[in-house]
């Protein structure tokens, strides 16, 4: 049986970053090439929904309202994140701070051709690449799954019970659920399964509680962790559970997309557009220093692409004269890795390897919300000048 790389799927985007001088996203010294990312600001930018497991994790959830990391914001180099204060979701803003509680929500370039080689391998499920509808939105999953649904009191009770008597399977995969306090080091959840279904068992860290080092004495976040059900999260410190769950991902270009996908697209676009339907995560941007919450050295960068953000650097994947004080390595653990290994486990053949792939020419971008710049050959993600460049500085 013919193997296949996941990494194929996922196109490596030339992106346009924030200038750290000067505040703007023209200067292609500061850009990067990059397999998932995030959006950028703009006022018109949604407030949305986050995972149940993003709000057991420290995020802000009110009254099915967080606020979400943006790659760039509309007024300064420091990344965006849209905040809302009110559960109506009227009155909004966007605001630049550092912050533990806004969601990331992944952004990807899907290769049009590596998804029908996917769609059309003996291994994967119709319901890896069955494309949804919900509503007017077409979503498909790519069969990527990550912690998402809080468990109702039942369920975590025989869970509970079956892990404390041993009788509880652990399937070896952990998922990145936050840092142990603000120089701490990385808290993972352990994946069990239980008739059938994946859960992965969580020691809280909400937000809202006063037990919590990053609490903040203001009115607006209080009852900030609630499930998307209505439900409260458990304090800070309590064990609960999640369902492990596919991701959906929303397909923006669907109706440019080739007929062997969307019917009646226009054939436009070669590749599929796609973000993830809620925010997954809370992490901060930054851990210290303000170079560092620029996008080429922040933490969600590193996690979403498993990257070692120094040896980017070194290797010309962004600008080496503005390094950070510290390193973020996600390095075979990062946001892909975690989210195909269910995939990855029941497809022997089918693998993830993100040491290769070459960018491709996108045709129909956008570039109001994702301000890339691409131009044929060359967009391509060479990265051989930028590492002299490096070389030359030490």
């Amino acid at each position: 049986m013919k193997t296949f790389n996941l990494g194929e799927m996922f196109i490596p985007t030339k992106l346009a970053n924030t200038d750290y001088e000067t505040g703007r996203m023209n200067n292609p010294a500061f850009s990067t090439c990059d397999r998932v990312f995030l959006d950028v600001a703009q006022p018109e930018n949604e407030i949305g929904h986050c995972t149940d497991y993003a709000v057991m994790c420290g995020a802000y959830n009110r009254g099915q309202r967080a606020a979400y990391w943006y790659r760039a914001g509309c007024r300064v180099y420091l990344p965006n994140f849209i905040f809302c204060n009110d559960p109506s979701g009227k009155d909004c803003d966007i605001t630049d701070r550092f912050a533990e509680y806004p969601v990331i929500r992944p952004v990807m370039h899907i290769d049009v051709d590596a998804f029908l080689k996917f769609r059309n391998h003996p291994e994967t499920k119709e319901s890896d690449t069955k494309i949804h509808q919900n509503g007017n939105l077409h979503q498909v999953t790519f069969g990527l799954e990550f912690p998402s649904e809080h468990v109702n009191n039942r369920t975590g009770l025989i869970l509970n019970s079956l892990r404390t008597l041993g009788k509880l399977e652990a399937t070896g995969a952990t998922y990145f659920s936050y840092y142990q306090g603000m120089y701490g080091g990385k808290v993972r959840s352990t994946e069990y399964k239980y008739s059938g279904q994946k859960y992965v068992d969580v020691t809280v860290r909400r937000f809202d509680d006063k037990k919590d080092p990053f609490y903040f004495e203001n009115i607006l976040f209080h009852q900030a962790s609630i499930y998307n059900d209505g439900t409260k999260c458990p304090a800070t410190g309590r064990h609960t559970w999640a369902k492990v769950q596919p991701i959906y991902f929303t397909i923006r270009n669907w109706d440019d997309l080739p007929h062997s996908i969307n019917p009646h697209g226009t054939s436009k676009a070669n590749y599929m557009d796609v973000i993830a339907d809620r925010g997954i995560l809370a992490t901060p941007l930054a851990i210290r220093f303000r170079e560092e919450s620029l996008w080429q050295n922040c933490v969600p960068r590193a996690y979403l692409n498993d990257y070692n953000i120094y040896q980017e650097l070194d290797r010309g994947n962004g600008n080496c004269k503005y390094k950070a004080d510290v390193n973020h390595d996600y390095s075979g653990n990062g946001f892909l890795f975690e989210a195909s290994q269910s995939l990855r486990e029941r497809c022997p053949n089918i693998f993830l390897d993100l040491r290769a792939g070459k960018l491709k020419h996108l045709k129909q971008i956008n570039p109001n919300h994702l301000a890339l710049r691409q131009e044929g050959d060359a967009a391509k993600c060479s990265m051989d000048q930028k590492q002299q460049d490096c070389d030359m500085e030490r």
